[in-house]
């Protein structure tokens, strides 16, 4: 690499730390664009690819996908004009949302059944090039700082029995859109995202963004060892002291990322929760919530890592447990059991509806069962209730009985974590925050 000026190791690790925790999300966001489009082809550019199934063990696009809604997503290309989303009126009282992300994993937008209602309606997404006049009839519209965004609508189902039911609303979904001849997208290399050749993702992707003011510092910073917005990063003709600098920096800002996989939860009954600061959210509550702009930045990383294009936690709050009480592991293997006991003031207290999700603890990803059941809340079909409103789930590799399935959540012949999704929290439920009961461990 040539610079004008001669940067110390010290220094040019420093750099590489702070832009390595910075573009994270936007490599993420960009790997999955690149693998998404051109590679295994499941996304497309300004056409929605609708899920007709809800997601199932094979279904490794995203971790953590959620087993409640079905997706329609695709990636907008907004460099040639705006798109315009049209919706039905969903009178059904169906749960719908409707996420524009940014480069950044921002959340420019949510809209839909929480936000805006379940009448009919037109949203228009500009991105930063965009000067135009809003027409009259759009219900609501957002501008954003990048011209390739991640849209995501999730349609609520109530069980398999439904999925009829959202398709004919998944159908009726209209977008509107310029598609302009798509760039030479460079290749992704997925052994080379904690080596230097992640900032050539990082200038490549950054080039299609807009700069916001308070950003200008830390380009300028990064500018200083070839992190530039279209620029090439070419680590071919690099000095083998500064490439081994720059691996120094991206292994620090890794070990960071890696230790606030938390995203700065607190805890309680061995579950742990993100709300306030927010893990997820608009850039404007993101900086209103963390006064330390670096804090921002790594949660926003570690969020990225966590699970891509989280909603902001007004919309679902996410509490999760990776231990029991105890602290250790949990594990579906040598028959280990568990139970969830709800008492009747302890349900999860929602607007929209709530579940309990299971995932492999290795990967994120869905567990493959006998009876096909990847996650169980208040929908759930045959769910049984006590009398009083309470609620007891079993949580285990095998069958608790017959008289005991319709309340059972399989868990893999290995280690597991749970999720809870709480669809439109209450105002109490984020304030506390609410959460779950305590999993415990059964003696066997």
């Amino acid at each position: 690499m040539t610079t004008k000026t001669k940067i110390e190791p010290a220094d040019v690790s420093s750099i590489a730390r702070e832009a390595y925790i910075f573009m994270y999300p936007a490599v993420e966001n960009y790997r999955t664009l690149y693998e998404g489009t051109q590679v295994d082809k499941t996304l497309k550019f300004n056409e929605l690819v609708h899920a007709r199934q809800l997601s199932a063990p094979n279904d490794t696009w995203v971790v953590a996908p959620n087993n409640d809604t079905l997706y329609s997503k695709c990636f907008l290309d907004l460099r040639k004009g705006p798109a315009i989303f049209s919706v039905p009126a969903v009178t059904d009282k169906r749960y719908y949302s409707i996420q524009v992300v940014d480069g950044y994993t921002y959340n420019a937008a949510i809209w839909g059944s929480r936000t805006t209602g379940s009448d009919p309606g037109k949203f228009l997404i500009g991105g930063p090039t965009w000067d135009g006049k809003v027409p009259r009839n759009i219900s609501n519209w957002v501008k954003t700082e990048s011209s390739f965004v991640f849209f995501l609508i999730r349609t609520g189902v109530s069980g398999p029995d439904d999925l009829p039911n959202a398709w004919k609303v998944q159908n009726q979904y209209k977008l509107q859109t310029s598609s302009p001849p798509l760039p030479d997208f460079i290749p992704v290399d997925s052994s080379k995202l904690k080596k230097p050749e992640f900032f050539s993702y990082a200038n490549y992707f950054t080039q299609f963004f807009q700069q916001v003011p308070s950003e200008k510092k830390y380009y300028e910073k990064f500018a200083r060892i070839g992190v530039i917005p279209g620029q090439p990063f070419d680590t071919s003709t690099m000095d083998p002291d500064f490439l081994k600098a720059v691996q120094e920096g991206i292994g620090e800002g890794d070990k960071i990322i890696e230790e606030n996989k938390d995203l700065g939860a607190i805890q309680k009954n061995s579950w742990n929760a993100s709300v306030n600061p927010p893990p997820f959210g608009t850039r404007a509550a993101m900086e209103a919530a963390y006064h330390i702009a670096t804090k921002q930045y790594i949660i926003r990383a570690a969020a990225a890592r966590k699970g891509l294009y989280g909603l902001d936690p007004a919309e679902a709050y996410y509490p999760f447990t990776i231990v029991d009480i105890n602290g250790d592991t949990y594990s579906g293997a040598n028959g280990q059991q568990y139970t969830l006991f709800f008492s009747a003031d302890k349900v999860p207290p929602v607007q929209s509806f709530w579940s309990i999700t299971m995932y492999h603890a290795d990967d994120l990803f869905l567990v493959d069962n006998s009876i096909d059941r990847y996650s169980i809340g208040d929908r759930t079909a045959g769910l049984k209730w006590g009398e009083d409103r309470s609620l007891m789930l079993y949580i285990q590799k095998d069958s608790p009985g017959k008289d005991k399935e319709s309340n059972w959540l399989p868990a893999p012949d290995g280690t597991f974590v749970l999720y809870a999704r709480l669809y439109g929290p209450t105002k109490e439920a984020l304030e506390g925050p609410y959460f779950p009961p305590p999993v415990n461990k059964v003696l066997v």
